[in-house]
């Protein structure tokens, strides 16, 4: 199955060095970790790098580096491969901010939402929206995950701590597995961080919220 799944993408790579119709985006920023909607994005950076998206973040694709000449790509070594998508985005936005540190941010219009990494969360869907916390490992620590509800929104936000970790609001530790809730209003925003394995202590901006 796995030879068969790699003959398959190393075929739609032949085929698209072949008739190169569709152009490939190319940006001059790091896309990596940047918040993605759709496993159909495919960015090139010059450095010959491909970023995909992956479980909502662009991430690279393959080991690489890639070439491209034209409108066609091609890996160089031969084990790459990477599904090519039939329509492509334009490029990633190419600000870094004062600090040149890029910050995933993800809007959401629907849930529940699973928070992956750290960066920013924005609820504008119509109503309730729920975000499930990464678990926490000994490599992920210090995780910093912020919530927010848009502009002219007031769905509650309610946050999910996984199984055996606990949610810290205000000093008072909520249940394993437990909720932390907002109230629903308009800017409600709170930030958790891990702190261990098994703790996420919250820090409230706006609103009121409620832990379970």
């Amino acid at each position: 199955m796995k030879r068969l799944i790699f003959l398959s993408l190393l075929i739609a790579l032949c085929a698209l060095a072949q008739n190169p119709a569709t152009p490939l985006p190319t940006t001059a920023t790091n896309p990596n970790g940047h918040a993605c909607q759709s496993n159909a994005i495919l960015n090139y950076v010059p450095s010959g790098v491909i970023y995909t998206c992956q479980n909502g973040f662009m991430a690279v694709a393959g080991t690489g580096p890639w070439t491209r000449t034209g409108n066609t790509i091609s890996p160089t070594n031969a084990g790459d491969s990477v599904a090519i998508p039939t329509t492509l985005p334009g490029s990633l936005p190419t600000s870094t901010g004062p600090s040149g540190v890029l910050v995933p941010v993800l809007i959401s219009t629907s849930g529940p939402v699973s928070a992956v990494a750290t960066g920013f969360y924005i609820n504008n869907a119509s109503g309730a929206l729920t975000y499930t916390l990464p678990v926490i490992t000994s490599a992920n620590v210090g995780l910093q995950l912020c919530f927010r509800n848009a502009v002219t929104r007031t769905g509650a936000i309610t946050l999910t701590a996984p199984a055996s970790t606990y949610i810290d609001v205000a000093g008072a530790v909520g249940s394993a597995a437990g909720n932390l809730v907002s109230g629903g209003a308009l800017g409600d925003a709170a930030c958790v961080v891990a702190i261990d394995t098994t703790h996420y202590y919250a820090y409230v901006g706006n609103g009121t919220w409620t832990g379970s």
